[in-house]
This record gives structure tokens, sequence and C-alpha cells, in this order.
């Protein structure tokens, strides 16, 4: 008996029955569709060398998602998931709308507007997918991006892990007293936020390059870069007052 033809080789055979919009561009592949909810599932790390989602959110970060796609779903309808099939099971991941995804199974939909990659999709591309898909709704787990997703430029894909110290902290003009504000004409450097976990540190770009030249001669004495922030911090512990980095913080206050 011959084998059915599929109508999306590139597809699996549970996938075949869905009402699927084929699309090309620039010399890729895409299929948009509406696929059921609980076919998809949330990235957990479940596919080969796809960290899990490094976005977290709170109660309310979902709540508001929901009252937004309740408000506008042709929003969600303009951008839906991103997800991958997962071989051998009846089911795709999430590589990007993992927040949308999860809003939708609160709001009991049936069915999901997705964005579904084609099966053979490079992993490389479905984890920069995921990690630029990720740049916006919720916050990030430090510790997901410092130790899973360092092989990737995250600044150069918009990615911001800085931030003005300004719009963190909901300075305003009005909050600020004559002396402090800067005359007309004249230029200020900008003022970063160095964040380990829930602390904020405070730099200028010139102490944020005076940090990257010390961390620079520490990769090069060692040979590696692990450690580098432990012994940072660990000399004001050990006594060691002299070491490069104690110097440096001395030197800045």
């Amino acid at each position: 008996m011959a084998k059915e033809k599929l109508n999306y080789p590139d597809l699996p055979q549970w996938m075949q029955d869905f009402k699927l919009s084929p699309q090309e561009w620039e010399g890729e592949k895409v299929y948009y569709g509406l696929i059921p909810t609980g076919s998809i599932e949330r990235n957990d790390g479940q596919l080969d060398g796809v960290p899990s989602n490094p976005r977290e959110w709170t109660r309310d970060d979902l709540d508001r998602l929901m009252t937004s796609i309740q408000e506008d779903p042709i929003m969600f309808l303009a951008r839906g998931c991103i997800i991958y099939p997962l071989e051998g099971r009846e089911a795709c991941i999430a590589i990007g709308g993992n927040m949308r995804h999860n809003a939708s199974e609160e709001l009991d939909h049936q069915y999901v507007p997705s964005v579904i990659f084609p099966m053979g999709t490079d992993v490389a591309t479905l984890k920069r997918v995921a990690a630029k898909d990720n740049g916006h709704a919720g916050k990030f787990d430090w510790d997901k991006l410092a130790n899973e997703w360092t092989d990737l430029a995250l600044g150069d894909m918009g990615i911001n892990v800085w931030e003005m110290a300004d719009q963190a902290q909901g300075e305003s003009s009005s909050s600020s007293s004559s002396s402090d504000s800067p005359e007309k004409g004249s230029t200020t450097s900008q003022r970063l936020l160095l964040q380990f976990g829930g602390n904020k540190v405070q730099m200028s770009e010139a102490e944020l390059e005076g940090l990257q030249s010390i961390f620079d001669r520490h990769v090069e004495k060692t040979g590696s870069s692990y450690g580098f922030v432990l012994k940072l911090i660990g000399g004001y512990f050990d006594g060691d007052e002299n070491s490069e980095e104690d110097s440096y913080a001395d030197s800045e206050d």
C-alpha cells in the first residue's frame, strides 16, 4: 500500500490536517495557522541545544497580558506564538511566546495563532530566535542568561541588559534641585546599572571601561573568566586589600 503523500513534507504527520499557510521570504520558510493550545509546551529545555526560556513573569504581568489579549485579540493574531515540532511527539515547543501561550491557557483558548518553524530548522537559529523574542515582556532570569545564553551576542540582538539609571529609579527633573541640573548646552555621561540578581550598582561608562580592563587582565593572567566576579568581591572577605580588583574599587570611593 502506497504511503500517503504529505502536503507539508517538512512538518510531522499530526500537523497535516491543520489549515496551515506556508510563506517563504529571503530563502526562509515558515507556516502560519491555528494550533491546539494543548499541543504547545512551554520551553523547559526539552529540545537539545535550546536552553529553557530565560524570561520570567509575575502574576501581575500575566494578568495584564490576558487583559491586553481580550481587548485586542487582533494583536495576538499579528504576533502569535513561535513554535517548533518536537520529534516523535504530537507536540510543539514554544520557541517564542511562552507567556502568550500561558495567557491563552488561562483564557481557555482552544487554539493559539502560531508561526510554525519547519522541522530541520537548525538549533542555532532556534536559540537566537528564542533570545530575540524574549527581550520585552516580564523580566530576565539573570542566572539562566549568565549560565546558558552567554554564547549569544545579546546586546547586538537588541536585548538590553543595561538600563539607564534615571529610568530604572524613576527619577524626574522635578525631583532634582536646580544646582544638580546640568547647565544648558552641557553634556553628561550616561550612568548605567550593573545588575547582579536583585542588586544594582550604578556605574559610569568610564567606570565600566575600567572594570572591563580588570576583567581583560584577569582573563589574560588566568586564561579563564571563571570566578571573575567572585574574585572581584572576594578580596574583601579574604582580607586581600592589595588585589587589583580591590584597588580599583577603592579608587572609586
